[in-house]
């Protein structure tokens, strides 16, 4: 028995430095995020030479990430090299950087003909502050009286992804509408867990493909890592909600919620209702620039299971229902009420998964 005591011992002590390793990694990269950050910008040009000198260093960075980071390697059958050729003459003659980004720069990028290559000059975006959401935005349950509860989610985070399962651990088996209709997607990890929670870990969420090829995405169930994270130890590693559900959409429904609604309705998990999602399902990056401007970069694009491209075309619900003014002044929510009556064939989904 002390031989075993020693050894639980010795494990907790392995588990509790492990712990304490990845809160150091953790408060390493804070550091690095909010105090290191991007390069110290070029300073403004004084002569002509100058503006010159300093247009082809941003319009090269520009064209450069996209051509060593954009998911399509045919760049939507644009010739790349063609469009740089024709655009830096363009770049070294602007004369001010609102003539660049505005004339040069964005019908290049626009030349691609996606949803998510956007620039950015210096100083109007920041990506590396986490904006706290507005009140109105922020997670929101309440049940019906019917006893079914209504979760709306807004992001996939840690935060909402936190709340969220939280509030999954104490659903009702009466059902969950989970409202995605203004969910602006979030991180990839937070939606594979939660698709774990709600469908079941290892189940196909879609292949993504990039500069390197194509990738499986798989929903995951949760791991140490996501209790350290959300301060959530209640939780088991194991769980999972399985009772009826229904997914409300819209078209501000947006990338990581597009594919999770997709994912439950192919899996047969979930009824969807509302109206047609935005189509916006790129995974992109964003890269600084010389001048402390920032260029946002498709990375990954994604296929459902079944093969289907959503960008562009975006996830059908199974019931269309549309919010109206006078509905809106009468305190009544016509998606959720849709909702509400499509929980029956919830249920017989839920009965086979």
């Amino acid at each position: 028995m002390a031989k075993l005591r020693g050894l639980a011992k010795g494990c907790g002590l392995i588990v509790a430095g492990g712990a304490a390793l990845i809160v150091v990694a953790l408060i390493a990269l804070f550091v690095w995020a909010h105090f290191v950050g991007p390069p110290t910008p070029l300073p403004a040009p004084k002569t002509a030479a100058e503006r010159v000198a300093r247009n082809l260093k941003v319009f090269d960075a520009v064209w450069e990430d996209i051509n060593r980071h954009y998911y399509d390697r045919t760049f939507h059958g644009r010739d790349w090299e063609a469009v740089r050729r024709a655009f830096r003459p363009k770049a070294a003659a602007a004369v001010s950087d609102g003539e660049l980004y505005l004339q040069v720069l964005a019908p290049m990028t626009a030349e691609l003909n996606d949803s998510h290559t956007k620039i950015f000059p210096g100083g109007t975006a920041d990506f590396r502050v986490p904006k706290q959401a507005p009140p109105e935005m922020s997670p929101e349950a309440h049940t019906l009286p019917d006893g079914i509860v209504v979760l709306r989610v807004n992001r996939f985070d840690v935060g909402d992804g936190a709340w969220l399962m939280a509030r999954l651990r104490s659903a009702p088996t009466a059902g969950v509408i989970l409202d995605l209709r203004h969910n602006t997607g979030g991180a990839i990890t937070i939606l594979r867990a939660a698709a774990g929670v709600l469908e079941g870990p290892g189940r196909p969420l879609g292949t993504t493909r990039d500069a390197r090829g194509r990738h499986m995405m798989r929903s995951r169930s949760l791991n140490f890592l996501d209790q350290l994270a959300v301060s959530d130890f209640k939780t088991p590693t194991s769980f999972r909600y399985r009772g009826p559900l229904v997914v409300l959409v819209g078209p501000a429904s947006v990338s990581a919620a597009e594919i999770l609604a997709r994912s439950l309705r192919v899996n047969g998990r979930a009824v969807l209702v509302g109206e047609r999602t935005a189509g916006a399902v790129l995974v992109a990056r964003n890269y600084d620039l010389p001048d402390g401007g920032t260029v946002q970069v498709p990375v990954q694009d994604f296929e459902d299971s079944t093969g289907q491209r959503l960008e562009t075309r975006g996830v059908t619900p199974d019931v269309f229902a549309l919010q109206t003014l006078e509905a809106i002044r009468s305190d009544r929510d016509l998606v959720v009420e849709a909702a509400d009556a499509a929980m029956l064939r919830a249920r017989i989904l839920a009965r086979n998964p």
